[in-house]
């Protein structure tokens, strides 16, 4: 028998007992959330803001706010507490159109923008040598003897070097004398004769004679073909730009350039009154020398020209259509150095004391030489700090994939320190740019005989004290910002640090 158990229904609860729930807060609205959050953050970092504070207000001050005035300054006819007087764009129409010398000054740092270039290898290959060194005490001996020149005054070093390319008493010529180079050097000037039968004035020496040849070569053929060594070497660069992702070309940055280029040229030409505009004075002044297709023209070659080599199976690897544009710049580059560079006898060689810094001829040449062997100190201390970041595995593992010292080299550390080389390409390139202080020293502000050494910083200099153009030469200076801060995104973008 089971018995079946129950339970009682549960009382209902007394409404008089019934207990109430705890009362709650209100939550904080999200605006005072976020002030006390802010606040606690700017008492955490007060001491730090405080700190920085005046080095902001100091870089404003005297970094930036001259800087904005420089652009302010370069739309006024300016001179220091005489005049000034707002003249729009007409510094920047005169500067395209109306002088030659600021865009004569950049051949010369063009050429010297190229021997830089060259420069820098000797401290790359001085850093690496220096890093191979077995003995540390050796090593820390020949760091010291590299930075001891830093201590050496400017000035000093470069009167030292100064009295180097004397005329008389140099070590330069003394040195072409004793090894016999100074004969050689005369053979390859030659000497000014006039032809009898022609009655023009011909050259018995090699590098004139070359040059003559040289430029018939390019009259001949690069004239009709590209329009020029200029087309060509501009028909390489754009070959080496377009060819990475050339199919998405119209979404290219260098295609809108072009195009809104010639666009406005165009329309600049056909409609009167924008002829004067500032978009198409500045590329019509490029544009109308080479004619007024060309640069279209050209864009339109490359386009073709890297089609073409992508079509067939062994052309279709991006580094080669990059080789062909490279082999057409020096190819271009070699039409320039031996047809428009020694094309006339220079004189001085025959009697073993060529005046290397008053020649209009012989500057570049000695511009070019200054500082031999070109190991910088502050190159090859880069360098080096970026070589002793490489791991001892690394050099362990290619050992035993069969890695030679020179393999070492192009495989290991110079892949492992092209971030340094990088930085130091950028610091050259502005410096050889912008600098003009040891051309002022050696040649004056006027850039020696025939303005051979005028560089566009000297000009910019000669403009401002001398000519007291200063609102010019502001606007001046902004094209040189302008054309440096192009060059510096195209190293950031095509010098690839790939490890």
């Amino acid at each position: 028998m089971s018995s079946i158990l129950t339970t009682a229904p549960p009382a209902a609860p007394d409404p008089g007992n019934t207990p109430r729930p705890p009362a709650t807060t209100a939550a904080p609205a999200p605006s005072r959330r976020r002030r006390s959050a802010v606040f606690s953050k700017l008492r955490h970092w007060s001491v730090l803001y405080l700190l920085m504070g005046a080095t902001v207000v100091g870089m404003v001050v005297f970094s930036y706010y001259p800087k904005i005035d420089v652009v302010l300054r370069s739309f006024y006819r300016w001179e220091p507490q005489y005049i000034e007087d707002y003249i729009g764009w007409e510094h920047y129409k005169n500067i395209f159109t109306q002088d030659p010398l600021f865009w004569q000054s950049f051949r010369l740092v063009v050429i010297l923008l190229l021997a830089n270039l060259v420069k820098m290898w000797p401290s790359v290959f001085a850093a690496i040598a220096l890093h191979r060194l077995r003995s540390d005490r050796a090593r820390y001996v020949y760091q010291v003897l590299f930075v001891v020149p830093m201590v050496i005054p400017v000035m000093v070093w470069l009167l030292i070097w100064k009295s180097f390319f004397e005329a008389e008493g140099g070590i330069v010529n003394g040195f072409l004398n004793a090894t016999g180079l100074m004969s050689l050097l005369h053979w390859l000037d030659g000497s000014p004769a006039v032809d009898v039968a022609t009655g023009q004035r011909v050259s018995s020496g090699g590098m004139p004679w070359l040059a003559e040849r040289v430029s018939a070569f390019d009259q001949a053929v690069l004239q009709p073909v590209v329009g020029g060594v200029w087309g060509l070497i501009a028909l390489g660069g754009m070959v080496a730009v377009l060819s990475p992702g050339w199919r998405s070309i119209g979404r290219r940055w260098l295609a809108w350039v072009f195009l809104l280029g010639y666009a406005l040229w165009a329309w600049g030409g056909a409609a009167p009154p924008l002829r004067d505009s500032p978009g198409a004075v500045v590329v019509g002044s490029l544009l109308v020398p080479a004619g007024w297709l060309w640069l279209p023209m050209m864009f339109a070659v490359a386009l073709g020209v890297v089609a073409w080599l992508r079509r067939g199976p062994a052309l279709v690897r991006e580094d080669r259509v990059r080789w062909v544009g490279g082999v057409l710049i020096a190819a271009g580059a070699a039409v320039v150095l031996l047809g428009k560079v020694w094309t006339e006898p220079v004189g001085g060689f025959g009697e073993g004391q060529p005046s290397w810094l008053g020649n209009s001829r012989l500057i570049v040449p000695t511009l070019i030489l200054w500082g031999f062997p070109w190991v910088g100190t502050v190159g090859v201390l880069l360098y080096l700090a970026g070589l002793q970041q490489i791991s001892k595995d690394v050099y362990e593992a290619a050992e035993l994939d069969g890695v030679g010292p020179v393999g070492m080299v192009f495989r290991i550390e110079l892949p492992l320190i092209l971030t340094m080389f990088r930085i130091n390409l950028i610091f050259m390139t502005i410096g050889t740019l912008t600098g003009y202080e040891m051309n002022l020293i050696l040649f004056g502000p006027e850039g020696g005989t025939n303005n051979a050494a005028m560089v566009p910083g000297l000009y910019i200099f000669w403009q401002s004290f001398y000519e007291s153009k200063f609102g010019y030469a502001c606007a001046l200076g902004m094209v040189m910002f302008t054309m440096i801060l192009v060059l510096t995104i195209i190293y950031q973008r095509y010098v690839r640090v790939e490890k």
